[in-house]
């Protein structure tokens, strides 16, 4: 990126930085509505993204619609049925989908709060809620910890988790359950 592209990143960023999320969508999508820049795929390079009139998506990447912009749709998608799986959904959402203004690697309890509200989802429980939730997602193996005390980050099973194995489809509960009727079935016969 050359000099000028990082001084107007710096100008627009300190320009938008005091503004309310919505005011910042708006007007992002005006410059871009004023340059005629249609639709900005983030996972192909940017000049592709903005001159090519079809970019075929890889088949590697994760099925998420390139329509989602914020939390509540993708929650409503990917539909996670835990809390933990509700903390994974965020920070992937933080990590990959939210605006550029506000991505970031790392996740905290305030983000918990926030980003579950928005989403409509239930908040955790308890004093310390938010961040337990976010401690039983790094147990459960969906987070690591973060740089600094108190913060997490998405991991790559998380990632596979939110990206790929949600919303769990009906084969792989039906399997699941299969697999739990062998094992009981093996387990009576050897008594």
């Amino acid at each position: 990126m050359e000099d000028k592209e990082l001084k107007a990143i710096s100008e627009i960023v300190n320009l938008l930085k005091d503004l309310e999320e919505i005011e910042k969508m708006r007007v992002l999508k005006y410059v871009l509505d004023r340059f005629g820049i249609k639709k900005i795929n983030e996972k192909e390079p940017l000049e592709e993204s903005i001159f090519s009139h079809s970019a075929a998506k890889p088949l590697s990447q994760p099925r998420i619609d390139t329509l989602i912009t914020d939390i509540r749709t993708l929650k409503d998608q990917k539909n996670p049925k835990t809390a933990i799986q509700m903390v994974a959904l965020v920070a992937y959402y933080l990590q990959e989908i939210a605006p550029i203004v506000e991505r970031k690697e790392m996740i905290d309890a305030d983000d918990v709060i926030r980003y579950f509200k928005q989403a409509g989802y239930k908040l955790p429980a308890g004093k310390n809620g938010s961040f337990d939730t976010l401690n039983n997602a790094k147990n459960a193996g969906y987070l690591e910890g973060g740089t600094t005390r108190g913060t997490f980050k998405l991991n790559p099973v998380g990632y596979n988790l939110i990206a790929y194995g949600l919303p769990e489809n009906t084969f792989t509960k039906e399997k699941k359950k299969s697999i739990k009727k062998k094992k009981k079935g093996v387990v009576s016969k050897k008594k």
